[in-house]
């Protein structure tokens, strides 16, 4: 029994001694000693024994640029309407006659390869044996009925009669109660002709690349050029495509500068296109250029406080102030100029961790840290704590 006594107070000293001792830690010693479950490498920073956080923030993507604007300049421009009357279907001599025993008609076929693009179609012939009348159908429209013979000008096809694949027919009229007689026409040197517009001279493309960088940062862009044009009363529209996107579509003002302020969602992160057509007439197109603005590269600035108790145990050399910057690991150089209270250091690294000891830079009360990016960073995390020594 008297041993048993001695085991328990044995046992009672030893939790008395242990007690006294938890007493006398310094506060944040015995809160850290509490609290710790055995795991301190799950625990945050500010758990951690003598360690605590001053600041914590995730900056994200911090953007720099060099060069506040930059002008994309493009070769000039000739647009050229180019019409060339051509030859669209020849048929070979033949004859047409109608009478009591005796009727011949004659259907002549022919395309148009671009009907939209066409215009002023003519039908000529030359008749050579006339009797009573000719008629001739276009796509069983009548466009002539004719009763002489001789020299016959030339027949305009009218558009809105016009197909892609067409048919000519060609007859002599009646000879009604004259039943004796044979009416009959014999025709050659029958031609198709009409004015076909070379619309591939009347377009025309460049190209041109904006980085992800660049796109992100547009403040302002604007396109300029000046329309010069050869014949004023044959001029059709002029229409700028950027990235197949319509941004104008007016007959210009000749000689005058055109200035079309451009959205930033009309341009590609990459390659872009930009170009220019007319719908009728001939443009000199010159002095063309997209000028961009950029957003100026801004800092990030944060704050954080150091209390009077800390700050003197940082002159004293009790307990250390250290930053800390953590990047997306993408191998990629990593160059900012940092300043804490005005002193200013750079960092210039590939690794994605930067830390640095700011005992020197701090002061008592509120303090700043500024980032100023020299390349497009894309911070993780930025801390500040302090720990002792």
């Amino acid at each position: 029994m008297r041993k048993k006594a001695q085991a328990h107070t044995l046992v009672l000293i030893i939790l008395l001694l242990i007690v006294l001792y938890i007493v006398i830690l310094p506060p944040e010693e015995r809160e850290a000693l509490l609290e710790d479950n055995g795991d301190s490498g799950s625990r945050p920073i500010s758990k951690r024994v003598n360690i605590s956080t001053l600041l914590e923030e995730f900056p994200g993507t911090l953007s720099f640029r060099e060069d506040d604007k930059r002008d994309i300049d493009f070769p000039n421009v000739n647009l050229l309407e180019s019409v060339e009357s051509q030859l669209l279907a020849k048929f070979a001599p033949f004859t047409v006659r109608n009478g009591i025993f005796d009727e011949k008609d004659k259907a002549a076929e022919f395309s148009i390869p671009d009907i939209k693009n066409t215009d002023n179609v003519f039908l000529s012939f030359s008749i050579k044996k006339a009797k009573g009348d000719l008629i001739i159908k276009l796509n069983g429209e009548t466009i002539l009925e004719y009763g002489a013979a001789g020299a016959i000008e030339p027949i305009e096809l009218r558009k809105e009669l016009l197909k892609d694949a067409n048919q000519l027919e060609f007859s002599a009229s009646s000879v009604g109660w004259k039943f004796w007689r044979t009416n009959e026409y014999s025709l050659e040197d029958i031609k198709v002709i009409g004015d076909v517009t070379d619309i591939s001279r009347q377009k025309s493309q460049n190209s041109f690349v904006v980085t992800n960088a660049e796109l992100t940062n547009i403040e302002r862009s604007q396109l300029r050029f000046i329309p010069f044009c050869s014949s004023v009363a044959s001029l059709g529209s002029l229409e700028v495509l950027l990235n197949n996107r319509n941004v104008y579509s007016s007959v210009p003002v000749c000689d005058d500068p055109v200035m079309l302020d451009i959205n930033e969602d009309m341009l590609n992160d990459g390659s872009n296109s930009l170009a220019f057509r007319s719908s009728r007439g001939s443009y000199s197109i010159e002095q063309i250029r997209l000028d961009i603005d950029f957003k100026k590269t801004r800092s990030a600035v944060y704050f954080f406080e150091l209390n009077e108790s800390d700050f003197i145990n940082v002159t004293e050399n009790r307990k250390d102030v250290i930053m800390a910057m953590r990047f997306v690991d993408d191998k990629e150089t990593k160059a900012a100029d940092v300043s804490v209270n005005g002193h200013k250091f750079r960092i210039d690294q590939e690794k994605p961790v930067f830390t640095r000891n700011i005992d020197g830079f701090v002061e008592e009360g509120n303090n700043f840290i500024e980032i100023i990016p020299k390349e497009t960073l894309y911070i993780v995390e930025l801390n500040v704590t302090i720990k002792k020594n």
